[in-house]
């Protein structure tokens, strides 16, 4: 049950016949019925006697609350807050331009919590929707995931040669000005739904080479250079460097996907490659 405990009571006079009628004030301080601590951040609501609200406010720090009432009548509070029985004061008779200043008591009521129980399986799932901070819905074919992989590593020398299964459109795989291979991204075909794919062909030991001519890129495109290339987040040259059977994932990113994760090193996208165990 709620307690009021009434402090005052004040009568303000009108100061002439011209004079606006004064409001009807309830200034209170809500408080723990047990340890009379004051609470903060109730909402407290004043009820008329047919039941509608004509004010409300928020407790501050102190449990200090003000409402007021355009006309005189019968009103009583409601006070609500988490963690403690919401409660209706009993009625308060406010006279003409009355002030009164008291005390509302409210109960704890404790809050029950429900059990919290985490599926691990849903968790991993749900993960595995995201690479590289990413939906994998936006990557499309530049996500090379492990059942792409695992199909391609008998007839692969390294990781060149499953980016080049691929068929990625837009990605080049090929030898760099020092004679590391690497992988790039060509001028016109940097698209996520991007059209046209360089060709390939088996080679006489049994692995791929790009088909060089006409597919080859032109000089401006060589121009713009290699991707960034990352091992389990940790930078490489050359994707012969790659022991293409630890390879669980790659992924390419385009420059306006990498940049807000690498940085100005990402202005030619940037080729993630991810090792059994390091991405789930």
């Amino acid at each position: 049950m709620s307690a009021l405990r009434t402090l005052s009571a004040t009568v303000l006079l009108a100061v002439s016949a011209v004079a606006p009628a004064a409001a009807q004030i309830i200034r209170g301080k809500l408080l723990d019925d047990k340890t009379e601590k004051p609470i903060e951040l109730a909402q407290i609501t004043l009820i008329d006697s047919t039941g509608a609200a004509r004010d409300a406010a928020v407790t501050d720090t102190a449990g200090d609350f003000t409402v007021r009432a355009r006309q005189p009548g019968r009103y009583s509070l409601h006070a609500r807050r988490l963690g403690y029985r919401a409660d209706t004061s009993p009625p308060l008779e406010l006279a003409s331009g009355q002030v009164v200043d008291m005390d509302f008591l409210i109960a704890v009521r404790p809050v029950k919590l429900l059990p919290v129980r985490i599926d691990e399986k849903r968790v991993r799932n749900s993960r595995a929707q995201y690479v590289a901070g990413l939906d994998v819905r936006s990557l499309g074919s530049r996500l090379i995931p492990p059942q792409k992989i695992r199909p391609l590593l008998a007839r692969s020398r390294n990781a060149a040669d499953i980016l080049r299964w691929q068929n990625i459109p837009g990605l080049w795989i090929g030898e760099d000005g020092s004679g590391q291979t690497c992988a790039r991204l060509t001028r016109g075909r940097v698209a996520a739904n991007g059209s046209g794919t360089f060709a390939t062909r088996n080679d006489a030991e049994g692995g791929i080479e790009n088909v060089r001519g006409a597919v080859t890129p032109t000089e401006s495109e060589d121009d713009r250079g290699c991707m960034a290339m990352y091992l389990d987040d940790s930078k490489f040259s050359s994707l012969d460097d790659v022991d293409v059977e630890t390879v669980e994932k790659m992924v390419v990113l385009l420059p306006s996907e990498a940049g807000g994760l690498f940085g100005t090193g990402s202005a030619k996208g940037v080729l993630l490659v991810y090792t059994r165990g390091t991405l789930k």
